[in-house]
């Protein structure tokens, strides 16, 4: 509707039985998200009104792989095939709660946005929580090799997901000198026997120091 040089748009909103003439910015949009686990119980006259997509993480990750250099792409796509090489050699059922999405979400998590919205890698000393912070060693061997560093630390990520029976099951199908590696990071470098002191890991706070590249932890 339009009065003069104002143009107004109206919008019907139900509310129960009552339906009622909103007016709305002209810009407006709306986005309703939802999981899609709940996708078919939504009546279909709502969904009839909306544009639909289906996105998951590794959606997201593909739009901010294609932002990145072509190096750092290559980069990323090496690790991609390593990491599924690895879980596939591993075997998935091995890996608690991993689905098609765990991946991308780990590898996502290396991507990041400057001020001028252009992707770059995160820096791995900005990686380390309270979680994964004695993982350090076992994670920059070598720290000039990023695409082996971002290995590493997802590698560092997905054996979380793994029992102790199975690692000790798996680790002799591995080349020794990898089986070493997976050996001392699950089991000197991980918490995964003691409640109490994963708790304590949980809510202590790292203290990084850039400059000197050390790393400590202290309990608060």
């Amino acid at each position: 509707m339009a009065t003069g040089d104002m143009r107004k748009i109206f919008s019907k909103v139900a509310i129960g039985p009552k339906t009622i003439d909103v007016i709305v910015h002209e810009d407006f949009q709306c986005i309703v998200h939802i999981k899609r686990s709940e996708f078919k119980d939504i009546p279909a006259p709502f969904l009839s009104r909306f544009q639909k997509y289906s996105l998951s993480v590794n959606d997201f990750y593909r739009i901010q792989f294609e932002q990145l250099s072509i190096n750092e792409q290559i980069i990323m796509k090496n690790i991609e095939e390593k990491l599924q090489t690895f879980i596939q050699h591993f075997g998935r059922q091995y890996f608690y709660g991993l689905n098609d999405n765990t991946l991308y979400s780990c590898l996502l998590s290396f991507i990041k946005k400057n001020e001028n919205e252009q992707n770059y890698f995160l820096n791995i000393h900005q990686y380390y929580t309270q979680l994964n912070i004695k993982s350090k060693s076992f994670i920059e061997q070598n720290s000039s090799d990023i695409q082996l560093c971002i290995l590493r630390s997802v590698i560092s990520k997905l054996i979380q997901l793994v029992s102790p029976e199975s690692i000790i099951l798996k680790l002799p199908t591995f080349e020794d000198k990898i089986a070493r590696w997976l050996c001392t990071n699950y089991f000197h470098q991980q918490e995964h026997f003691h409640m109490e002191n994963f708790i304590q890991i949980f809510i202590s706070n790292p203290l990084i120091d850039f400059q000197n590249n050390n790393l400590f932890t202290t309990i608060q």
